[in-house]
């Protein structure tokens, strides 16, 4: 959902496919990177190479507090980042008059008990 997405892209579009990834502009400032370009990306296991199909900003700065960002399709981010079937943070959003309390109960009472919910 667009509005849950505060990355908006300053160039070129984001990845069409699983080797393809956009960079914040930071980095792209810095490196010299556009999109076509192909770059290494460093993760917990061996680097892999992917293309850079875009360029995008965290809302309106040019990165998220300095931090260099990369940006994957969520197939790809599932197998580079997380454990088969985890993930670390799921955000969402509620009908009109809902509260934030009211819907971390809902999700806690539809989620296992190992799950904490803020």
């Amino acid at each position: 959902m667009d509005e849950l997405n505060p990355w908006v892209l300053s160039s070129g579009r984001p990845p069409a496919n699983d080797d393809e990834i956009v960079i914040d502009q930071t980095s792209a400032d810095l490196s010299g990177y556009q999109p076509g370009d192909v770059a290494t990306v460093m993760t917990k296991g061996a680097p892999h190479e992917f293309t850079v199909s875009g360029v995008a900003r965290f809302g309106e700065l040019d990165s998220p507090a300095g931090a260099t960002a990369v940006l994957f399709t969520d197939t790809t981010a599932a197998a580079m980042l997380a454990a088969p079937g985890e993930a670390n943070a799921v955000a969402m959003t509620a009908d009109p008059g809902v509260s934030q309390s009211a819907l971390a109960a809902a999700v806690a009472a539809a989620l296992d008990s190992d799950v904490e919910v803020i």
